[in-house]
């Protein structure tokens, strides 16, 4: 028995009661709501039926079990199977995102967000919106009829209504329509594979399977910051962004949540872009990439792109504080021996001192070169550098710098770089600081160290160095508020 024998016997069923009260106007309803969906395919069938009709008074039991018969008998010897695959989803709506690549920023295409042959796109959305969704369909039948009903299903309730559809050469277009549920409103969702799982029918009350549509959906806390060239042109809807900006977050429903949720993201010192590939705090010791843009595309940056990142993150949710972006450079104390350019991040070993500054009593002369991908290279030194505070992907990443940039939030400075967090700035300058330094060059004599171990003081050949103090003390930071 195929399925439309299974779907009439069931309607059949559903009409005993009236057969017995001797409703025949009701079966003559019945006939003609059977042709209208396509079942006077059989002549014979509907002929023999109206003639059933004319007489049935006479034995409505007798004759409701030839109707049935007839039915039956008629439709197995029709071909009515038929075969239905779905082909392609494309997502839409008034609250939707348009998403950038991570290694051009140029748009990801919303043309299909689903297709047959492997294509998946993911897609994202501001809560509280609503989601639409066009479907085509591949659709044989020997005998089919010229409409039939689809219909879709997804997760945390969101279905897309049953709309009468026609048959075009073999292929059925289940028109852009509008989720009957919106997002929750004010609920971060990650929908790794949001998935809609399709229904077809030839009366809009008996259902069958149509197929399975799934792809990434993202939904923000609030409506997304509007993209803009400024500052510095890094901030776009950037897939990645978006990604690490909801997967933590999702379920969370208030904005402390979505700040904690994301922040977790850092904590761990493994974040991941949207492939799950790990992206690095000074990979290259040498690294120079400024924002969010370079960060995603070659998976590495500084601290002004990891401080970006993550207040890029809250800004997919909708928020945005003034003064939110802090730069922290030395104080720049003038010491005996000249002006304090940088501080050295923890951790660095500091061994007797050889200098003749007493400020900045530690020397290390620069080798040439001067550092591999990874480390630093001396040809003298009085302090060494060691694992220390570890930074994002990296246990042991630059650690001699001029400056430094963090995120302050709601009052709290964040470190993104190395995933800390801080309540003053003096905790800051405690946690990830080991001491300042200044850089000079000069000669033995200068020094008064024996660089090359000759046994004397040269004056003839100069070297590059850094004196350096571990003494936290010694001055203090300054600060620039922005608002990124």
């Amino acid at each position: 028995m195929n399925k439309d024998d299974t779907l009439l016997i069931s309607i059949f069923e559903s009409y005993e009661s009236i057969v017995r009260k001797k409703e025949t106007n009701h079966m003559q309803t019945f006939i003609e709501n059977m042709i209208r969906m396509g079942f006077n395919r059989s002549i014979p069938l509907i002929n023999n039926l109206l003639l059933i009709i004319a007489d049935i008074k006479r034995n409505m039991r007798y004759h409701f079990s030839l109707i049935l018969i007839f039915i039956v008998s008629t439709l197995r010897a029709q071909n009515f199977e038929y075969n239905i695959k779905l082909k392609s989803v494309t997502f839409s709506g008034d609250g939707m995102y348009q998403l950038r690549k991570d290694n051009n920023g140029n748009a990801i295409s919303n043309v299909t967000h689903w297709t047959d042959d492997g294509i998946i796109t993911p897609s994202a959305y501001t809560s509280g919106t609503y989601l639409k969704t066009s479907a085509t369909f591949e659709f044989t039948c020997e005998n089919a009829p010229s409409t039939i009903f689809i219909r879709g299903t997804g997760p945390d309730s969101i279905s897309f209504p049953a709309i009468e559809v026609s048959i075009d050469s073999g292929f059925i277009q289940y028109p852009s329509a509008i989720a009957l549920q919106p997002f929750e409103f004010h609920k971060v969702r990650y929908y790794e594979s949001f998935s809609i799982h399709w229904e077809i029918s030839f009366d809009n009350n008996h259902w069958s399977e149509a197929g399975t549509s799934a792809s990434p959906v993202y939904v923000t806390w609030e409506e997304a910051i509007e993209e803009s060239p400024e500052p510095w042109g890094s901030y776009k809807y950037f897939l990645s962004l978006v990604h690490i900006a909801c997967k933590k977050a999702n379920g969370a429903t208030t904005i402390d949540e979505v700040i904690d949720s994301v922040w977790a993201e850092f904590t761990d010192h493994s974040v991941l872009n949207v492939n799950g590939e790990p992206l690095h705090y000074y990979q290259d010791i040498l690294c120079q990439y400024l924002d969010i843009p370079s960060l995603l595309k070659y998976k590495d940056g500084s601290c002004f792109s990891w401080a970006q990142l993550f207040l890029g993150a809250l800004k997919i949710h909708g928020f945005k504080q003034n003064n939110n972006y802090v730069g922290i450079d030395p104080g720049f104390l003038n010491t005996s021996c000249g002006v304090i350019d940088g501080f050295l991040a923890k951790d660095w070993t500091f061994y007797t001192p050889h200098g003749i500054c007493t400020d900045l009593p530690y020397v290390n002369v620069w080798d040439n070169p001067s550092e591999t991908d990874t480390s630093y290279l001396f040809q003298y030194e009085d302090a060494h550098d060691e694992i220390g505070v570890i930074g994002q992907t990296a246990a042991n990443p630059a650690s001699w710098f001029f400056n430094h940039q963090i995120v302050v939030v709601n009052d709290r400075f964040y470190d993104p770089s190395y995933g800390a967090v801080y309540e003053t700035l003096e905790e800051v300058k405690e946690g990830d600081f080991s001491g300042w330094w200044h850089f000079d060059s000069g000669t033995e004599v200068t020094l008064g160290i024996d660089v090359n171990n000759d046994g004397d003081l040269d004056s003839d050949e100069y070297y590059i160095y850094n004196l350096m103090s571990p003494d936290l003390d010694l001055t203090t930071l300054d600060t620039y508020y922005e608002t990124w």
